[in-house]
């Protein structure tokens, strides 16, 4: 085992580097995508499906593996429809990576957060219902149904005018970012999970709808009762008027320092590194030399004009060829040829070809152990002087 795991050290090529870092880019997205929103369901499929599949390929189940060979289309296919919530939100964490770069770090002083408060506690005092939205670090804007587009600054006259009874838009939430109100009026997605709202209304749907599919944060003013609830990470609390300025400060600091936590998390980083290195060592197997032979064509090209090859003339050779089985893995049989050119044969010269130097699509990790026939005998002629 030890002498295996030095073999494939010793010939390890620049292809294989940058194999490793994909291979370990592509690992951390994943575990960084199971462990933040998608469904456990995801990673004990994955793991049943990887297991059956090491499986089958250390112990030659070949029918096994041929099935995960041509199925993994429609496995693939079956996952994205099962889990295309999930994934849709795991790409939407990737776009928003690179465009909401957007310096929070100065919100949490701000006044703005203490008029947010002022004006929830308020609200809360007259059962007037509110619902007021902090964006986190993902885009919203599949979630978000209708709203006007505004560019205000947070002022407390302003939030008790927007949720005031008379007003048009008090029934809809509003998105406060970086202390001014981007969007009000807005529709939000209600939560299928009516059991987590207890005695709460539509508001209370909406809030928790929205932090069910997205990271942020929601404040419901509920007009029948008077309470201040949040919604964040799919759960739903009550809290009291004089927690909400350290809710919503704490978001701020949080906001702006997530982006920075998540972007290299040290721990998963090593899982996925290990996971990298065991499939390498366990799939890419390079001390474990296969041979095979192959049936392949012989090609005549660039005949010269006037000329004929003379008969008769080989049309197949038989290819021997020893290497991994990764390299047998890159082979395409049907590209592997034996071509001979005949552009620089001079006429009536009998000429005679070593076949093995004109093998071509054969992967460099390959070699060739024989072909038969090892040599052509090849004759041109000009054209009408055939014996």
């Amino acid at each position: 085992m030890l002498e295996g795991i030095i073999d494939q050290i010793e010939h390890l090529r620049w292809e294989d580097l940058l194999d490793l870092v994909i291979f370990t880019v592509l690992i951390y997205g994943v575990l960084t995508w199971l462990q933040d929103r998608a469904s456990r369901a995801v990673l004990i499929v994955s793991a049943i499906l990887s297991s059956v599949f090491l499986l089958a390929r250390a112990f030659d189940l070949y029918l096994t593996f041929r099935a995960f060979e041509y199925g993994a289309i429609f496995l693939l296919l079956s996952l994205v429809v099962v889990f295309q919530q999930d994934i849709r939100h795991g790409f939407e964490k990737l776009s928003t990576f690179s465009s909401r770069l957007r310096n929070r770090s100065s919100t949490a002083g701000e006044g703005w957060i203490d008029v947010v408060a002022e004006a929830v506690a308020t609200m809360a005092d007259d059962r007037t219902g509110a619902l007021i939205v902090f964006p986190g670090e993902e885009s919203l804007d599949r979630h978000l149904r209708g709203g006007v587009e505004v560019d205000a600054i947070v002022s407390l006259p302003l939030l008790l005018s927007i949720f005031h009874p008379k007003s048009p838009g008090h029934d809809g939430a509003i998105v406060i970012d970086s202390g001014r109100v981007t969007m009000l009026g807005l529709h939000l997605p209600l939560t299928k999970h009516v059991e987590s709202l207890h005695d709460g209304g539509t508001r209370h749907a909406a809030g928790l709808g929205l932090a069910e599919v997205s990271d942020a944060t929601i404040l419901v003013v509920s007009e029948e009762r008077g309470t201040i609830s949040v919604c964040h990470d799919r759960r739903i609390e009550t809290i009291a008027s004089a927690d909400v300025i350290g809710r919503i400060n704490g978001l701020a600091i949080e906001t702006s320092s997530h982006r920075h936590r998540r972007f290299l998390h040290l721990p998963r980083l090593s899982i996925a590194i290990a996971i990298t290195l065991l499939s390498f060592l366990i799939l890419v197997d390079r001390s474990d030399t296969l041979q095979r032979t192959l049936i392949v064509p012989i090609e005549y090209s660039n005949l010269p004009e006037q000329s004929e090859l003379l008969e008769p003339r080989t049309s197949f050779a038989e290819i021997t060829l020893a290497g991994p089985r990764p390299a047998f893995d890159l082979l395409e049989p049907s590209s592997v040829s034996i071509s001979i050119d005949l552009s620089q044969h001079p006429r009536d010269t009998p000429a005679s070809i070593a076949t093995a130097h004109q093998v071509t699509g054969i992967p460099s990790d390959l070699a060739i152990e024989s072909v038969n026939p090892a040599t052509l005998f090849i004759e041109l002629k000009a054209k009408g002087n055939t014996p």
